[in-house]
């Protein structure tokens, strides 16, 4: 990221949105035409990669990725050009740094499939998400509605929450073949 940054300082900026239970700091790179301003109207998305520490296929495509923004931009690539200035594109390579040195440090075949796929509390950021529908429809039942769900998974970093990001985790939570509770949907219908 810092080479990425310091190839393109005019698109680029790093900054910490905090720190892991090992005290490593999570890092992740804005890509933007004016990194570090919000810009009415102009979209913004997020590319996570790491939550499994032990998966880092992830990690490098994220990295390889903001290494290819910042020199299809410095080339002149119009649909790169165009993206740069029309999104807000944040990227975190690594949302769990202490599974990946414990991985790493275990070996492939030493640590056997599992070492550093969780936190160091043993949450797996990946599929520790809360059954919002259950919730909120036995809220409804019951006519109390919140008007916030409190997260009891993960801390949340605060930019998640700002200028009205939208989070998920992969693909799957949400399909029939997913966590995610379907028994209301089937009564609805």
């Amino acid at each position: 990221m810092k080479v990425v940054h310091e190839m393109c300082p005019n698109i680029t900026r790093i900054y910490n949105i905090g720190k892991s239970h090992q005290g490593l700091k999570l890092y992740a790179v804005e890509i933007s035409d004016h990194p570090g301003e919000h810009e009415v109207g102009e979209p913004e998305f997020h590319y996570i990669a790491g939550a499994h520490g032990n998966e880092v296929l992830g990690r490098e495509l994220l990295l390889l990725l903001t290494q290819f923004l910042c020199q299809e931009y410095l080339a002149g690539n119009a649909r790169i050009v165009r993206l740069v200035e029309e999104t807000r594109i944040h990227i975190v390579p690594s949302l769990n740094p202490d599974g990946y040195e414990k991985a790493y440090e275990g070996g492939s075949e030493l640590g056997g499939w599992s070492l550093g796929r969780w936190t160091h509390d043993g949450i797996d950021f990946n599929n520790n998400f809360p059954d919002l529908n259950t919730l909120l429809w036995e809220a409804e039942d019951r006519q109390n509605v919140p008007r916030k769900v409190p997260n009891h998974y993960i801390a949340i970093p605060e930019w998640f929450l700002s200028e009205n990001a939208t989070v998920s985790g992969a693909p799957w939570p949400a399909g029939p073949w997913g966590p995610v509770s379907t028994h209301r949907c089937s009564q609805r219908t």
